[in-house]
Parts: structure tokens; C-alpha cells; sequence
């Protein structure tokens, strides 16, 4: 499964695509980082928001799905995202987002 991991600058760190996987997937992962990380929240948490702020998604290189985790450091500070993209379902794309940005925080 396609991974990244980007600094809180949003440069990409760690890419990670399996072969076989689309491209496209690889180009989703920054974004879904990119999010998680300028929001300190997760994509899927910041996908439920644009209900009340349609124009959120509008914003140049976010994405608003499942995948996105921020990498918070010692009292909450978002210091980098992970994103993840390309498994058989949101949810498994959050649930690896979710743990790897625990790892890397911890």
C-alpha cells in the first residue's frame, strides 16, 4: 500500500509506493498528509467538516479523505502528517494513517 510522510513544511519524506499499486495513489498520499497536518486533525475528521465549510475543499493541495493523520509532537504541536492511500477501502487507509502517526509520535 502506498505511504508518505511529510514535514510540517510539506515537503515529502519517506515515500513509499508496492508495485502494482496506480500512480494516482501515490499522488494522494501528500495531500491527504499535507490536510491531516495543516489542521492537526485527521482528513476523515476534516472530511466531516466540510458539511458546514464547503470551501475548505478549494484550498490548493489538500484532500478530504480517509488517510490523512497528523504527527503531533510533545504537548500537540503538529510536526509532520502521514497519508495514506490505496487500500481496498477508507477505512483501512485511516486505520494504517492512524497508526503510523502514532508510532511516529510516540
Amino acid at each position: 500500500m502506498p505511504s508518505s510522510r511529510l514535514s510540517s513544511r510539506g515537503l515529502r519524506r519517506h515515500p513509499h509506493r508496492h508495485p502494482g499499486h496506480p500512480i494516482g495513489w501515490y499522488e494522494h498520499q501528500p495531500d491527504r498528509a499535507f490536510t491531516a497536518v495543516s489542521w492537526n486533525a485527521s482528513a476523515l475528521q476534516l472530511a466531516e467538516r466540510l458539511e458546514g465549510a464547503p470551501h475548505l475543499a478549494d484550498i490548493p493541495g489538500t484532500l478530504f479523505l480517509a488517510g490523512g493523520s497528523p504527527v503531533t509532537a510533545k504537548g500537540g504541536a503538529p510536526i509532520a502528517g502521514i497519508g495514506v492511500a490505496g487500500s481496498r477501502g477508507g477505512d483501512q487507509d485511516e486505520e494504517f494513517a492512524q497508526a503510523g502517526g502514532a508510532a511516529v509520535g510516540s
